[in-house]
C-alpha cells in the first residue's frame, strides 16, 4: 500500500478531503432547505384556506340559532330555545374554537420552522463561501507552488464547473498570481526559476546536439571524397548530390516512420534509435570503400536523425511544466542550429591533424558511449517522473487527427516557414547573388539569426502570456515578409551596379532579422500545437509535420535555385516573399481556430504542469449544482 506523503503536503491533502466532504454535505443541505421552503409554502396555503372555511362555518353556526329563535318568536310569541338546541350550538362553537387554536399553533410552528430554515440557509451559504474561498486559495497555492502560469492553465481543466464559478476562479487565480509576481520579481533568484527542470532540458539539448554533430560528418566529408584513395571508384559533384538527395529522402521518411513508433514504445526507444543509429551510420561511413556503402551510411545517419526531434519533444512534454515548454522547445531549437555549427567547426579543426575517416570512426565510438549513458539517464528521469505511466487511453489515431482542419493550417504554415528558415542550405549562393561577395562568414548571419531568436526566447519567452505569444507568431511572420520585400527592392536596385560595403552590411543585417523573425513561429507553432492536441502522444503528429515540410521543401528549393539560375535572384527573392506571405496568412487563420480547438478539448491532455497535482484534480472534479 502506498504510504501517505509526509510533511505539509499530507496536511494539505487531509484538509482538501475534509473540504470536499463539507462541500458535498452543504450541497445536500441546500437541496433539503429548498424542498422545505417549497413544502412550507404549500402547507401555509392549505391552512389559510382551511382557516377561512372554518371561520365561515363558525359564523353560520352562530347565526343559525338566532334566526331560528327570531322566527319562533314571531310564530309562537316569546318561546325559549330548548336545552338540546342550546347545547348543540355551544358544542359547535367549542369545536370551531378548538380547530382555530390548532390552526394558529400550526401556523406559528410553520413560521418558526421557516425562520430556522432561513437562518440555517444563510449560515450554510456563508460557510459555503468560506470553504469555496479556502479551496480556491489552496488550489492557487498548489498551482503557483510549481510555477504555473496565471489562470489559463488551471481554468482550462475546470470542464465540469459552471461558467460563473469558472470566471470567479479565474479572477481569484489572476489576483493571486499578480501578488506573487509582485513579491518575487522575475530574476534568477525567483523560486519559479529554480523549478525549471534544467536536468531534463540539458539532457535533451546534449543528445540532440550529438545527433546533429553526427550529421555533419556527411556534409564535411564530401569535399574530401574525390581525393580519398580508399574508394574503389572516383567521386564527382553529381555523386555528392546523389548522397545528399538520398539522405534528405531518408530523413523525410524517417519522420513519418519514427513518430508512431515513439508514441507506441516511448522516449527511450526514440533516443536509442537516434543515437544508436547515428553511431552505426557514422561507423559505416568511416569504413565505406564504395559509393554504395557511403550512400548507405548517409541514409542510416539521416534516417536515425529523424527519430531525435520527435523523441526530444515527447520527453519535453512529459517532463517540463506547460509554462516552460515554449522555452524548452526554443532551447532545443538552439541546440539544432548550434549543433550544426559546432559540428562543422570541430570537424574543420580536427581535419588539420586527422583524416575524415579517423574523425568519423572516433565520432562513432564517442556517440555510442555518450549516447548509451544519455539514454540511461533519460530512462531514470522518466521513471522518477509522475508522468512515466503514459496515458495511452487518451491518444487519438492520426487518421482522426488529420480530419481536424486546424491540423492542415499548421501543416501549411510550417511548410512555408520551413522553406524560408532552411534557406541557409543555399545562403552562400543567395548572399553572393545579392552582394557579389563570396564571404562565407557573412553568409553565416542567417543561421545566426535563428540561433539568436531561440536563445532570446529561451531566456525571456516564459514571461509572455499565451495570447501574447500567439500574436507574436503572426507579427514575426509579417515582419519577415516585409524584410524579404526590402531585400527584393535592394536586389532590383543593385542588379547591374557594383555593391557598396554599406549595401553588404544592410543585406547581412536584413538576412539576420529575417531568420530571427522566422525562427520563432517555425520552432514553436507546430510543436506546441502538437502538445495541446495530442498531449504526451505528440510524436506522431510532430513527425507528420516534419514529413510534409521536408517533402515540400526539396522541390521548392529546387524550383527556387532554378529560377535564380535562369532569371536571377530577384525573382528567387520574390518566391521567398510570396512564401513568407502565405505563412503569415496561414498563421493568422490558425490562431483563432487554435483557441477554439483548445476550448473544445475535454481536458488537458497529459500536461506536465501542476494541473496534474492530485489536490487540483480533486478540486476540478467537484461538480457545482445550481440551487435556484
Amino acid at each position: 500500500m502506498e504510504q501517505a506523503r509526509p510533511g505539509p503536503h499530507g496536511a494539505e491533502e487531509e484538509t482538501w478531503e475534509e473540504n470536499l466532504a463539507l462541500r458535498r454535505q452543504l450541497a445536500d443541505v441546500h437541496h433539503q432547505l429548498r424542498n422545505l421552503k417549497e413544502n412550507y409554502a404549500e402547507e401555509l396555503s392549505f391552512w389559510r384556506r382551511r382557516a377561512l372555511e372554518l371561520q365561515l362555518e363558525l359564523t353560520s353556526t352562530a347565526v343559525s340559532p338566532v334566526e331560528r329563535r327570531a322566527q319562533g318568536a314571531k310564530s309562537n310569541g316569546d318561546a325559549q330555545l330548548t336545552p338540546a338546541e342550546d347545547s348543540q350550538r355551544r358544542e359547535g362553537q367549542r369545536q370551531v374554537a378548538k380547530q382555530l387554536e390548532e390552526i394558529e399553533s400550526k401556523t406559528a410552528l410553520t413560521k418558526a420552522s421557516k425562520e430556522e430554515a432561513e437562518a440555517r440557509l444563510a449560515q450554510s451559504e456563508l460557510l459555503s463561501e468560506q470553504l469555496k474561498d479556502q479551496a480556491s486559495q489552496q488550489a492557487v497555492e498548489l498551482l503557483t507552488r510549481e510555477g504555473s502560469g496565471p489562470a489559463e492553465t488551471f481554468a482550462r481543466s475546470l470542464g465540469e464547473v459552471e461558467a460563473p464559478t469558472l470566471r470567479w476562479a479565474q479572477h481569484q487565480i489572476e489576483m493571486r498570481w499578480r501578488q506573487l509576481a509582485s513579491r518575487k520579481g522575475s530574476g534568477k533568484n525567483d523560486a519559479r526559476w529554480k523549478r525549471v527542470p534544467w536536468e531534463c532540458i540539458g539532457l535533451c539539448v546534449l543528445t540532440y546536439t550529438m545527433v546533429h554533430v553526427s550529421c555533419q560528418v556527411i556534409t564535411c566529408s564530401l569535399p574530401y571524397l574525390p581525393e580519398d584513395a580508399d574508394f574503389q571508384e572516383g567521386w564527382n559533384t553529381s555523386d555528392c548530390g546523389l548522397v545528399l538527395g538520398f539522405a534528405a529522402l531518408a530523413a523525410a521518411l524517417g519522420y513519418g516512420v519514427h513518430g508512431p513508433l515513439i508514441d507506441r514504445f516511448g522516449v527511450v526507444f526514440g533516443l536509442s534509435v537516434a543515437l544508436g543509429g547515428c553511431s552505426l551510420g557514422v561507423a559505416v561511413l568511416a569504413m565505406a570503400e564504395t559509393q554504395a556503402a557511403f550512400v548507405l551510411g548517409s541514409i542510416l545517419v539521416r534516417f536515425s536523425y529523424a527519430s531525435g526531434w520527435p523523441a526530444e519533444m515527447k520527453a519535453l512534454k512529459l517532463l517540463v511544466p506547460e509554462e516552460y515548454q515554449g522555452m524548452a522547445v526554443s532551447t532545443l531549437g538552439f541546440a539544432s542550429r548550434g549543433g550544426a555549427i559546432l559540428g562543422r567547426g570541430v570537424f574543420g579543426v580536427l581535419l588539420r591533424s586527422f583524416t575524415w575517416r579517423q574523425i568519423a570512426w572516433q565520432a562513432a565510438q564517442l556517440l555510442f558511449v555518450a549516447g548509451g549513458i544519455a539514454v540511461l539517464v533519460m530512462r531514470g528521469l522518466l521513471t522518477s517522473s509522475k508522468k512515466a505511466p503514459e496515458a495511452r487511453s487518451q491518444s487519438r489515431a492520426i487518421g482522426d487527427v488529420l480530419k481536424e482542419p486546424t491540423v492542415w493550417l499548421v501543416t501549411g504554415a510550417f511548410a512555408f516557414l520551413c522553406h524560408v528558415q532552411h534557406a541557409d542550405d543555399f545562403m552562400p549562393l543567395l548572399f553572393q547573388g545579392l552582394t557579389k561577395s563570396k564571404s562565407v562568414v557573412l553568409s553565416c548571419v542567417y543561421p545566426g539569426g535563428g540561433i539568436a531568436a531561440m536563445a532570446l526566447n529561451a531566456w525571456k519567452g516564459n514571461l509572455l502570456q499565451r495570447r501574447q505569444r500567439e500574436q507574436l507568431y503572426v507579427a514575426c511572420s509579417i515582419v519577415a515578409a516585409a524584410l524579404l520585400a526590402v531585400l527584393l527592392v535592394i536586389a532590383a536596385a543593385e542588379a547591374e551596379a557594383d555593391t557598396s560595403p554599406c549595401t553588404v552590411a544592410i543585406v547581412a543585417v536584413t538576412l539576420f532579422l529575417v531568420a530571427f523573425c522566422c525562427a520563432l513561429p517555425y520552432y514553436l507553432v507546430p510543436n506546441l500545437f502538437a502538445f495541446d492536441l495530442m498531449g504526451t502522444e505528440c510524436a506522431t503528429l510532430i513527425g507528420f509535420f516534419e514529413l510534409t515540410s521536408f517533402c515540400s521543401m526539396m522541390p521548392a528549393h529546387m524550383v527556387l535555385l532554378h529560377v535564380a539560375g535562369t532569371m536571377g535572384w530577384t525573382y528567387a527573392l520574390l518566391q521567398m516573399v510570396l512564401t513568407m506571405c502565405c505563412a503569415a496568412i496561414f498563421l493568422a487563420l490558425l490562431i483563432p481556430k487554435w483557441r477554439a480547438l483548445l476550448s473544445r478539448l475535454p481536458e488537458s491532455r497529459g500536461s506536465a504542469g501542476a494541473v496534474e497535482d492530485g489536490h487540483v484534480s480533486s478540486y476540478t472534479s467537484l461538480k457545482q449544482e445550481k440551487l435556484s
